[in-house]
């Protein structure tokens, strides 16, 4: 519990000063990154990279890791799961650990949301505390 407090108060302080570095306007919508917008997706990125055990379905896609790398080509049906499968896949092709698969999926998903709510949210650092304290992140 104490990363998630540590890495809340972190990314919220990063995302208050990246807010004063920026335009807040809607007509001046969407915005380029600045370092501190890029340190709070790298935190946040980080932290649910490298987590361990976290996370009621950890266990489950740790130990379905290797069945997801080979049933990649197999899943792209209309109720198949192809995004896991990829990254586990991709992470097979890399380093053949499930630490992989994990990392790949926080940069993708971690990244794309953190990208999306610095370009259009008038109000970051809320929006950074809604993602983390909804659990969403």
């Amino acid at each position: 519990m104490f990363v998630y407090l540590v890495t809340f108060v972190l990314v919220f302080l990063l995302a208050r000063l990246a807010e004063t570095n920026r335009p807040s306007l809607p007509e001046e919508l969407p915005r380029k990154w600045n370092l501190p917008a890029l340190l709070v997706a790298a935190v946040l990125i980080l932290v649910s990279a490298l987590r361990w055990g976290v996370g009621s379905d950890y266990w489950n896609y740790h130990a379905n890791f290797p069945d997801y790398a080979r049933e990649f080509t197999e899943e792209f049906s209309i109720f198949g799961e192809p995004g896991i499968r990829f990254f586990a896949w991709l992470g097979m092709q890399i380093n053949e650990d499930s630490a992989t698969m994990f990392a790949l999926a926080a940069f993708v998903t971690i990244g794309l949301i953190i990208r999306t709510l610095w370009k259009w949210s008038p109000a970051f650092a809320f929006s950074v505390a809604l993602f983390i304290l909804i659990g969403a992140w």
